[in-house]
């Protein structure tokens, strides 16, 4: 059951376009889903500014791709303590 949860909640923050819903699926335990939330392009940008701080890497990973994600607090992460998100960064700055 608890996986039926988790594979309907990654799916919601896959395909949510409400940004109060995608806000509160920001918080779920399950790092995929907060990955995903932060992939999404309907993820508001206060919310991808708390994800871009978020404890697991591919999240804030994620959210650097995001282009709501703004350049100000992108530039912040350019000497984080992940070589997946520098590169990131880097790749983001370089699409600007």
């Amino acid at each position: 059951q608890r996986m039926k949860d988790k594979s309907k909640t990654l799916y919601a923050a896959d395909h949510l376009i409400n940004v109060n819903l995608l806000n509160k699926l920001s918080h779920s335990p399950y790092v995929e889903v907060r990955e995903s939330v932060a992939a999404n392009v309907h993820t508001s940008t206060e919310t991808l500014e708390t994800l871009l701080q978020d404890k697991d890497f591919q999240v804030r990973e994620a959210a650097i791709s995001n282009q709501n994600s703004p350049l100000s607090k992108i530039y912040e992460h350019l000497h984080d303590d992940h070589e997946d998100v520098r590169k990131a960064v880097e790749r983001r700055l370089q699409s600007e």
